[in-house]
């Protein structure tokens, strides 16, 4: 099937193989100490509430409960555009449980995107099914606990009971002792005057549970909420501090689990080895990690460097694309910051940047990060008030006004008659002038003048790249592969005639057209953090091109296609899961006509509409613009049982029309379909099926290429067989 498909469709080996991508383009400018990266972030880590189940009485949630959650298309927007190249995801306390709030949504798009998870929790909620499930994905849990001894753990986490939760970590740890899983587990514990006395007492009371792999030790922090009375300078002594430490480190041996104490400056104590985390972490390299591969995005959208507080905001995922914001004015700063080690107010002295040189502590230091705190925060609310009255959220809306017909989606097979020929290559176009047969295989471009012909191989062009596009013109051919080039054979050699804006970037044949004003490409990628939507425009038969616009909300172009009158139909893939449709004239600038709809995967215009197909996660169907294309189309809903995208409309005479039917090559996505193709004699007012794809999917074509039209006879060139369809429409 075809290849050319965005990456949240990718699966299995393809996935792995873009994430290995992007994590090799991602440390390749690092190493360059670039400040823009190509790479997208390795680890995305949410933040996505601040509801909580509990009032710790070191956590803001102590003084008020939480009300603010990234809502369902918010977190879907940023984790469909960052986890198909990620390779972990985050989801941490910070004043909240995510076990409580959209968990299963988040587990299911990590496991769709293959990602692991790192998930600290309270615990209240980790039961024995719940661990069961999440397990798939999970490479690290922590479970915050503070203190093994009932009347401390509950006076310090109130609102928990001791019994539950450490029911549910015995339950766990019981689980794993007989389904061994591989999953990280630790317990960690925020160092108080209560608990320094009993550190060693808990890494024992760790050690004897059997299956965690580690006791993490935290700093007590009074930026969010201030705990005087529980700092351990304030009870004990430095001496008696570290003597708690070291006791602590002993257990830890004895008991063989690892104790990690990182946060105090001070190494860890490895009693047993201890597998990798994914990913590995970017050291050494004069950049902290959080800005070389971590996303950190806040529930209220914002995003910042990382979890510590600072006023460095870098962009809001409500209004702003992600890579944008990876890649944005105030990243780029920081890090040429950390570059040039000159340092910024809140990274210099920070414990993950040891390359900064740390500045002398002062009391009039920390009033002035304290002070730029609070005037950050002040203006982010300020900004979240205005956005939220006059500035449109960036997601995909919901599906438009339409005029939904009733499909009639007739059985009308019998007049389909399908014969296998040699096989073909999946790229192919008929040459205009004498009707014969062009074909990309491999890296040739291949003629035959009937399809009854054996092929003769015109050209061999020196590239490795997938063939991409097709298109014959009246005097030559234009061809592309996926190198960012754009070719043609005018009968006596190949030239390259367009370089794209990215050598991974392409042209699909649907991505070229051709009408009066001459011809129109779109440039197509999905490369980690493709934008590469450029327009370009041939005035002189494809000699040579002009950039003419780029459509910087798209990820790239899905089709051109020449409607009546002169005016071209552009269709974009865009972030959030949407695509738009534009309109121009004569080599203008495009006019955004229709937007928020992940349809318009293939256009057909016609004397009386403009019909397109949709590529939705279900309801998929065939839309026909009757009344213009900024007012509510007719959509017609496709068989439960062919409910696939829409690839391509092919125009007939008499107003007849021929879709396909088709999906990518995800597995669960065709699980129970069945790709077809769909006829209309009456200009798309109904539609009957007359002809279904074998089950197992080996005969799908990636297009349709018309070969004669009375009767109709259609190539479908599958992956290793090819075939001719011949209908008898009549009239």
């Amino acid at each position: 099937m075809t290849q050319h498909l965005p990456t949240r469709r990718t699966q299995g080996a393809a996935l792995a193989s873009l994430k290995s991508a992007n994590s090799l383009l991602l440390r390749e400018d690092v190493t360059a100490r670039r400040t823009i990266y190509r790479g997208l972030p390795e680890v995305v880590t949410l933040n996505h509430t601040d509801i909580c189940n509990l009032r710790c009485i070191m956590c803001p949630r102590n003084l008020a409960q939480g009300t603010n959650r990234l809502d369902a298309d918010a977190l879907m927007h940023v984790t469909n555009e960052l986890l198909p190249t990620a390779r972990k995801l985050v989801l941490t306390t910070a004043g909240a449980e995510p076990l409580a709030v959209d968990y299963e949504l988040l587990m299911q798009q990590a496991l769709r995107n293959e990602v692991r998870v790192d998930a600290v929790t309270n615990g209240t909620l980790l039961t024995r099914d719940l661990y069961r499930e999440s397990r798939r994905t999970l490479d690290h849990l922590n479970i915050s606990l503070d203190s093994h001894r009932p009347e401390i753990y509950e006076r310090i986490r109130l609102g928990a009971k001791y019994e539950r939760v450490f029911g549910n970590l015995r339950a766990v740890c019981e689980t794993r002792q007989a389904e061994p899983d591989g999953v990280l587990l630790s317990v960690s514990a925020i160092v108080m005057a209560s608990n320094v006395p009993h550190l060693a007492d808990f890494v024992r009371f760790a050690a004897a549970l059997g299956t965690v792999d580690g006791v993490v030790f935290q700093r007590l922090r009074h930026e969010e909420k201030p705990i005087p009375e529980e700092e351990p300078s304030s009870v004990w002594t430095e001496q008696q501090i570290q003597q708690s430490f070291a006791e602590a480190r002993q257990a830890a041996l004895d008991g063989g689990i690892n104790l990690f104490l990182s946060e105090f400056g001070q190494p860890p104590t490895l009693a047993r080895p201890l597998r990798d985390k994914v990913p590995m972490t970017i050291e050494g390299q004069g950049l902290c990690w959080f800005l070389a591969q971590n996303f950190t995005v806040m529930y209220t959208g914002e995003v910042f460097p990382c979890c510590i507080p600072t006023d460095y905001s870098l962009g809001n995922v409500l209004y702003q694309d992600p890579v944008d914001i990876w890649n944005g004015t105030p990243m780029q700063k920081l890090r040429s910051a950390h570059l040039s080690r000159r340092g910024t107010t809140f990274c210099s002295g920070c414990l993950h940047a040891p390359h900064l040189p740390a500045p002398e502590s002062s009391r009039l230091r920390e009033q002035v990060k304290a002070a730029r705190v609070a005037v950050s925060e002040a203006m982010i609310k300020a900004r979240e008030r205005f956005h939220a009255r006059f500035t449109p959220r960036i997601f995909a809306p919901r599906l438009p006004a339409m005029i939904e017909r009733e499909g009639h989606f007739v059985d009308r097979t019998a007049l389909a008659k399908v014969t296998a020929v040699a096989a073909i290559g999946m790229i192919a176009a008929t040459d205009p002038r004498d009707g014969s047969i062009w074909s990309l295989e491999g890296n040739a471009l291949v003629h035959r003048p009937t399809i009854d012909h054996a092929p003769r191989i015109v050209d061999r062009v020196e590239t490795t790249g997938t063939p991409s596009c097709l298109h014959a013109t009246d005097d030559a051919l234009l061809f592309g592969f996926e190198d960012g080039k754009l070719r043609r054979f005018d009968g006596s050699g190949t030239t390259i005639v367009l370089e794209l804006s990215d050598p991974r970037s392409f042209v699909r044949t649907a991505g070229i057209s051709q009408s009066a004003a001459g011809i129109v490409i779109g440039e197509y990628g999905v490369f980690p953090g493709a934008r590469c939507a450029h327009l370009y425009r041939s005035a002189d038969g494809g000699r040579s091109f002009l950039h003419t616009s780029h459509l910087r909300a798209a990820r790239h172009v899905h089709v051109v296609q020449a409607l009546q009158g002169g005016s071209i139909a552009i269709t974009t893939g865009d972030i959030a899961d949407e695509r738009r449709l534009y309109v121009t004239k004569d080599g203008g600038r495009p006019r955004l006509v229709r937007r928020g709809w992940s349809g318009y995967t293939a256009i057909a215009p016609t004397a009386e509409a403009v019909h397109c197909g949709t590529d939705l996660p279900e309801g998929n169907g065939l839309v026909a613009f009757r009344a213009g294309l900024s007012r509510p189309p007719e959509f017609r809903r496709l068989p439960v049982e062919h409910d696939c995208q829409i690839r391509q409309i092919l125009v007939l005479p008499r107003g007849h029309l021929l879709a396909l039917c088709a999906a990518d090559n995800a597995p669960a996505f065709r699980d129970g379909r069945r790709a077809a193709i769909f006829c209309s004699v009456d200009d798309g007012r109904s539609f009957s099926v007359v002809y279904r794809f074998a089950p197992d999917w080996h005969d799908v074509p990636d297009s349709m290429v018309l070969l004669q039209t009375d009767p109709v006879v259609v190539l479908l060139a599958a992956p290793s067989v090819s075939s001719v369809l011949e209908l008898q429409l009549g009239g």
